[in-house]
């Protein structure tokens, strides 16, 4: 049986190896043993619009691969904000790097759409990418465009209040050194 009809109008493949979708995400272009051994330690879930994955500064249990739908990564700013910063695609990991840190997750997932999830226990995940060359390589270039993503999203931060930050820090030297200007920059 390769396609299940679930919930939610959506359909749901019973295992990577014969998932429609595969190509689009990174374990997606695993093949053979690796593709077995991955489909072996996966569990399959599906989750109505609006459900939470896993939040912030929970200890992670393992990762969780979108295979269809779409999530909403959040995290809390110090100010009380919820920060939303990105929406996740099919063939996306989710929590990878607090898994591999054993860190709290950094934020929380919640699902947009009716989403299909597989699951990985973190030790289960651990041991399967360091028996699996191409499975690790996959993990590397997640984390690459991960960290090249915020790098591109970064010229859009509010970069006037980090020129007031930096006035204030000015301010402060200047109060130390001599005078400095007068009145903060503009937000502008």
């Amino acid at each position: 049986m390769s396609t299940v009809h679930a919930p939610y109008n959506l359909e749901v493949a019973d295992t990577c190896l014969n998932c429609q979708l595969r190509g689009r995400g990174y374990f997606c272009h695993l093949a053979g043993e690796e593709l077995q051994a991955l489909a072996a330690i996966s569990y399959s879930t599906v989750y109505p619009e609006g459900s939470v994955l896993f939040v912030e500064g929970q200890m992670p249990r393992g990762v969780y691969i979108l295979c269809r739908g779409k999530a909403k990564l959040s995290m809390v700013s110090k100010e009380g904000k919820t920060l939303i910063l990105r929406i996740s695609e099919p063939g996306d990991v989710l929590g990878l790097s607090s898994c591999l840190l054993s860190q709290p997750y950094q934020g929380t997932v919640e699902t947009l759409t009716p989403c299909q999830v597989n699951f990985i226990r973190r030790e289960d995940f651990l041991r399967y990418i360091r028996s699996h060359a191409n499975a690790m390589f996959r993990v590397a270039e997640f984390l690459s465009r991960e960290y090249q993503s915020v790098v591109m999203r970064s010229d859009r931060w509010d970069w006037p209040t980090q020129r007031r930050r930096k006035w204030h820090a000015c301010s402060w030297i200047g109060k130390r050194r001599g005078p400095m200007a007068t009145a903060p920059p503009s937000s502008s």
